[in-house]
């Protein structure tokens, strides 16, 4: 997965380098119904009701990578609704005598529908128009947890948890487009804010939050690729 990640940023940076040579014909046009695949590196957490597995194992996480359709209203203003999904998993095994052997392992697979609005801000970039970004994403996720506990190589016990539930998560920023060919643009984004409308918010336990510096900035980036769908705006 991170091998695809990088060969996407890297396929998507690449027209930066040629795009300062290039003259009128760098500069970004829309249609008015375009697709698109986007990725974000901002991690969401399902907070599931009455939790049990929370407790042994961290679960719920995901970072949504997303298909969907795009609608221009003009030029300012345009909204994508679209299916994405993501997921995680975790394993440990604790010795704390070197006799007993507690293992945990979980995995996460998320479902969701986020719904976008974009607004274009600088229209006097024509080369890399820059806009504001907020997006209404509810999620569905299923976690299943594993919890075992062995003594001189016999298991003694075994335990199996699966947690379903829906949270609605809102993230906003500011994006920028860039032209790659006639009908393809990619777009890189800052997301500023990540706020769980139906779920908790810890900073304990949605770890990513209390980053700062590099690693901040790292978990709040989105990038993207948008295929004009031949209707002119």
């Amino acid at each position: 997965m991170k091998t695809n990640i990088i060969l996407l940023w890297s396929f998507l940076l690449a027209p930066f380098s040629a795009i300062a040579s290039e003259g009128d014909t760098a500069k970004v046009s829309y249609d008015k119904l375009y697709g698109g695949i986007s990725f974000s590196t901002v991690s969401h957490h399902i907070y599931y009701k009455d939790s049990k597995a929370q407790d042994i194992i961290s679960s719920g996480y995901f970072a949504p990578l997303s298909l969907y359709l795009g609608y221009n209203f003009g030029r300012n203003m345009r909204v994508q609704a679209g299916l994405a999904y993501g997921g995680s998993s975790e394993k440990y095994t604790l010795t704390p005598d070197n006799k007993v052997f507690h293992t945990a392992s979980s995995r996460t697979h998320v479902i969701a529908m986020p719904v976008t609005l974009q607004h274009v801000m600088f229209k006097f970039f024509r080369r890399f128009p820059m806009y504001a970004t907020g997006t209404l994403m509810p999620a569905y996720g299923i976690s299943k947890t594993e919890y075992s506990q062995s003594e001189n190589g016999v298991t003694a016990e075994v335990n199996k948890i699966t947690e379903k539930g829906i949270n609605t998560f809102v993230t906003a920023g500011i994006g920028l487009n860039y032209k790659i060919s006639p009908r393809l643009y990619g777009q890189v984004e800052y997301h500023a804010l990540k706020h769980n409308l139906t779920g908790g918010n810890s900073f304990f336990h949605d770890w990513d939050q209390g980053f700062t510096g590099f690693l901040h900035f790292y978990k709040s980036v989105g990038i993207g690729l948008n295929y004009k769908l031949g209707l002119e705006d």
